[in-house]
């Protein structure tokens, strides 16, 4: 450690052994990449989204990590195309703040993507499912519009 404090928003100062034991803690999906976006390393939930691909493995660049996602039907890109769907998440991905978003995978689960760039210019991540919340937020919105609709007919 070079004197940083350790929460300066990077996890690069925590030694190796500290690093991949939080991330193995985590039921969460949770990644780290370099400045170069290339992965440094993940947890097991975080690589379960790829099935055993055996390409995404440490080194992989993230315009790559994008690709296998849409190529291989991971996630589903609703009404973008697989092009325009990666371009929107590879801007985000390089801007200096990245606002956390949500994405569908094909098995109709929804991931909440939290990223957030490190001191040296990587990137920390954080997947986690916010399905059942996206369920509720759902049903709450039909139980409004059919409340709404009853009121219309009714009234």
């Amino acid at each position: 450690m070079d004197g940083k404090p350790v929460l300066d928003g990077s996890l690069s100062e925590l030694p190796k052994c500290r690093q991949s034991n939080l991330a193995k803690s985590l039921q969460h999906g949770f990644a780290v990449f370099d400045a170069e976006n290339h992965l440094l390393s993940a947890n097991a939930p975080w690589f379960s989204v790829f099935d055993g691909i055996e390409d995404v493995k440490p080194g992989i660049q993230y315009i790559n990590v994008l690709r296998i996602l849409t190529e291989e039907g991971i996630v589903d890109t609703g009404a973008r195309s697989p092009d325009l769907w990666r371009e929107r998440m590879l801007t985000r991905w390089q801007s200096e703040v990245l606002e956390p978003v949500v994405i569908r995978l094909w098995t109709g689960d929804y991931i909440k993507l939290i990223d957030q760039r490190s001191g040296d210019g990587g990137v920390v991540g954080m997947a986690v499912n916010v399905t059942d919340n996206m369920r509720a937020q759902t049903r709450l919105l039909l139980q409004a519009h059919l409340s709404e609709a009853e009121l219309t007919l009714g009234g």
